[in-house]
């Protein structure tokens, strides 16, 4: 699909899909927990879209996906809110930890944090 960050940008928030992780969370593991938004009811964007362009996955994709609906709970929040900005990651950092993709709403700021243990998304009040 190939929808630019203006596209999308103003555009409400209409669900938070966080799949289950690929491995149990533990601190001798590596762990992935896929992240989508979707936007008008239309598009899924990945939260782990690190550079342009985004990525987008067809809602089927991610439908018949094992969800994980409690660590989802901490993100209905943004549900309803719009997009204000979209702001890419300084990929050429040392940083052990580092973001994809940062969505800004009126209130929170929504990005999938790559770390040590567990790649995962998280959401933070403004």
């Amino acid at each position: 699909m190939n929808i630019s960050q203006k596209d999308i940008i103003g555009k409400k928030i209409t669900d938070v899909i966080i799949l289950q992780p690929d491995i149990p969370v533990t601190m001798s593991t590596y762990s992935c927990t896929d992240s989508y938004l979707e936007i008008d009811g239309r598009f899924t964007l990945d939260l782990g879209t690190s550079v342009e362009p985004l990525k987008f996955l067809n809602s089927c994709e991610v439908k018949d996906k094992a969800r994980d609906t409690r660590y989802e709970s901490e993100f209905k929040k943004v549900i309803g809110e719009r997009m204000v900005d979209i702001q890419f990651p300084d990929l050429d950092g040392d940083d052990l930890c580092y973001v994809t993709i940062i969505v800004s709403t009126e209130k929170h700021r929504l990005y999938y944090s790559i770390s040590q243990f567990w790649n995962r998304p998280v959401i933070e009040e403004k």
